[in-house]
């Protein structure tokens, strides 16, 4: 158990149910981003789901304190993250402003076909979307002499 604060952002949540038991609710899982472009895996076990569930907001930063440090479940792995979250009874949770600490809004993850393929049946990495990068274009500033914007076009077949 943690006296550790954190600022982070709540990328994703989503209720995890147990497969085994006919889908049966075990609580929720979340992914958070914190400002150092971290990934890490958290949950909330379905008995105290009604201490947190009103507060959770996609894409809200929040500023964790009293949760508890675990070694990410190998079987269900969404970052690479060997460590992982678990809110307690303990923990607070409270919503702040993004302009106090900005933080990203999303995470991308780039791969190509060799590095896919090789996460197969490894239970370490499950990709959210899989797509072809189609064409890449740099807008530059030649007074500056940098870089001002990179479009990637993607294409993504459903």
């Amino acid at each position: 158990r943690g006296t550790q604060t954190v600022v982070t952002r709540l990328l994703r949540f989503w209720e995890a149910k147990n497969v085994k038991k006919a889908g049966e609710l075990v609580g929720i899982d979340m992914l958070f981003l914190d400002d150092q472009s971290s990934l890490i895996q958290a949950s909330v076990f379905v008995h105290r789901l009604n201490t947190f569930r009103d507060v959770l907001r996609e894409g809200a930063m929040y500023e964790l304190s009293g949760f508890d440090v675990t070694r990410s479940n190998n079987h269900f792995k969404i970052c690479n993250s060997v460590v992982a979250i678990r809110l307690n009874e303990s923990t607070k949770i409270v919503e702040v402003p993004d302009v106090t600490n900005p933080i990203l809004t999303e995470m991308f993850r780039f791969r190509n076909v060799e590095q896919l393929m090789s996460l197969i049946n490894t239970n370490v990495v499950l990709p959210e979307i899989i797509g072809e990068v189609c064409a890449i274009k740099t807008t530059y500033n030649d007074n500056t002499q940098a870089t001002q914007r990179v479009v990637v076009n993607i294409y993504v077949d459903t």
